[in-house]
């Protein structure tokens, strides 16, 4: 246990923890802070993170160049996570099932070099928008590979509002998220402009 961080088990107060650089086994000290809604992951490593499953009013989760994370389950547990983050995660490869996340609104993937399936995402009933970002260095086909995956996701879903993956949308693909409402998300004045056309 880092020195210190025992402490945080007597908080059980606390809404909002950021965690950044730190390593350790596993993060069971917080599996007891019940108020908890807000858990930022920062470059470190953990290889056991199942007290998190226990956070069950958690409602934000970024886990960002974290390291050795052996699976995902944990997530199945958090039944009120509206907005999940999972950014350049080095091993990350399969996207986990989120489908027991019924309140899921937002989700980012981002930088993720070895990802080639994100599946995981059907299913996700209450979804709003999906944010999607690639590495500078990745390959052609696992980056149309995972734009495929995506778009069936959003053109599917009955609930998704909003991405950034019109930048990498032809025609066809515009028209039809167009025509179901679903609007651009980020910053770009030529092609909202088209868009508005």
């Amino acid at each position: 246990m880092k020195k210190g961080l025992e402490n945080i088990q007597h908080l059980p107060c606390l809404e909002t923890l950021t965690l950044r650089g730190i390593k350790m086994k596993s993060l069971n000290f917080i599996k007891d802070l019940s108020s908890l809604r807000h858990l930022n992951l920062l470059f470190g490593s953990y290889k056991d993170l199942d007290g998190i499953f226990n956070l069950t009013k958690l409602e934000s989760l970024e886990i960002s160049r974290t390291r050795q994370i052996p699976n995902y389950d944990f997530l199945n547990g958090l039944k009120n996570l509206k907005s999940l983050t999972l950014e350049g995660m080095s091993q990350l490869e399969k996207l986990p099932n989120l489908s027991e996340l019924s309140r899921l609104s937002e989700i980012r993937i981002e930088n993720n070099r070895k990802l080639i399936d994100i599946s995981g995402l059907s299913g996700l009933k209450a979804l709003n928008k999906i944010i999607l970002t690639f590495p500078e260095k990745i390959n052609a086909s696992q980056k149309k590979a995972l734009l495929d995956q995506v778009f069936e996701v959003i053109l599917s879903s009955k609930t998704v509002l909003s991405t950034n993956v019109w930048f990498w949308a032809n025609k066809e693909l515009r028209d039809k998220m167009k025509k179901k409402g679903i609007e651009f998300y980020g910053w770009n004045p030529s092609l909202e402009k088209e868009l508005k056309k």
